[in-house]
């Protein structure tokens, strides 16, 4: 069992390594997508459970993923989530892009019959809400109860 002293060495390393890559966002050279997720994981503990004492890591790592690869795994498509983490982070053409390639899916056979639903649902939330953060209140109705 590491001692309290190398544990918290060991988180340390890991906030210098997610503050590293916020750097490197900064200055243009961004990481991989695939370097976030394994930095990600060495945030956790073996077992895959989070630790206190790694949480600052973690969170560092996730948000500058979301920032460089705001997608969840870039080569699967876009999803609900990476909808509503663009909003969050303001990117409002990019939401509505995601919302629209969700509701093509369910309208086109694309998706298997179970989660036609899901996609028609989920679409239809994001387009209100980016209507919503855009002052169009009339489109926001009209796409909230769809």
């Amino acid at each position: 069992m590491p001692s309290a002293e190398e544990l918290s060495e060991y988180a340390l390393t890991l906030v210098r390594d997610a503050m590293d890559q916020l750097l490197a966002i900064v200055q243009g050279d961004p990481p991989s997508y695939e370097h976030f997720v394994d930095a990600e994981m060495a945030a956790m503990s073996d077992d895959g459970e989070f630790r206190s004492d790694r949480m600052a890591a973690h969170f560092l790592l996730c948000r500058a993923r979301e920032i460089v690869h705001p997608l969840d795994d870039p080569d699967e498509g876009p999803d609900e989530d990476d909808g509503y983490r663009m909003i969050g982070l303001g990117r409002l053409d990019e939401a509505m892009a995601v919302a629209d390639s969700l509701l093509e899916a369910a309208e086109s056979g694309q998706a298997e019959d179970w989660n036609v639903g899901n996609l028609l649902h989920h679409g239809h939330l994001i387009r209100g809400k980016v209507a919503l953060r855009s002052g169009r209140l009339d489109a926001a109705a009209t796409e909230l109860l769809a």
